[in-house]
């Protein structure tokens, strides 16, 4: 069942994400022991670690990986550039189908197909399609919704800003970021257990130790 909630436009289909398990049983139904297998699980990797775009993984050069300061150049919307941080996950497996791949100049893309030419962002959306289904995972999820996974993954750890999650996003504007964030009741409940006010019970008590408040009192003492 598809989910929707209302925006200022009207009604907007809610993506489906992956969980980090999901995400692992997704990596599990890839065969590595092809080319294409190694290649097709380092974009994947890379698609989660960054929470880069189809059309900037597919226009990744060689000459844009910086393997020595974990950094990687993309081209966003309108041909942007900026530059993304890679984690050590990432840039072992570049460096992993990059030995299998061959050299190539650095001029050319970084991915390649069977018979030499860039992967297309089509051949990207069919990779993460085919693995998927045989990882048995029943939601819709195309490289878009694993970009939506990434940012997810982040806003859940709580340990990251939502500017934090804008800039590695490369989103302009922070109200394309807060589309990312979902009410989750259980988030809800947890942070309002957190919070401080939820410790001034003992304050009182540390305070007034023999003083019974009002609340406490029964009601023959008000006779």
């Amino acid at each position: 069942m598809r989910n929707f909630r209302t925006v200022k436009r009207g009604i907007e289909r809610v993506r489906d994400v992956l969980t980090v398990k999901e995400f692992k049983r997704l990596l599990k139904s890839i065969d590595e022991n092809t080319v294409l297998g190694i290649r097709d699980k380092s974009m994947l990797i890379l698609l989660y670690g960054t929470g880069i775009r189809a059309s900037e993984l597919c226009g990744i050069k060689e000459k844009d990986i910086n393997f020595e300061g974990f950094q990687l150049k993309v081209f966003g919307k309108g041909q942007r550039e900026r530059v993304v941080c890679l984690n050590n996950q990432v840039v072992k497996y570049l460096k992993k189908y990059m030995k299998v791949r061959g050299r190539i100049s650095k001029d050319k893309l970084f991915f390649r197909t069977r018979l030499g030419a860039g992967v297309s962002r089509k051949g990207l959306y069919d990779r993460v399609k085919k693995y998927v289904r045989l990882a048995g995972i029943n939601k819709v999820i195309s490289p878009h919704n694993i970009r939506h996974s990434f940012a997810t993954a982040l806003i859940e750890g709580g340990k990251h800003t939502i500017v934090t999650i804008k800039k590695m996003l490369g989103h302009r504007s922070i109200s394309s970021t807060i589309r990312y964030l979902r009410e989750n009741p259980e988030d809800m409940r947890r942070a309002a257990n957190m919070h401080p006010v939820n410790s001034f019970n003992d304050i009182l008590n540390e305070y007034l130790p023999n003083v019974r408040m009002p609340f406490q009192l029964s009601r023959s003492s008000f006779k």
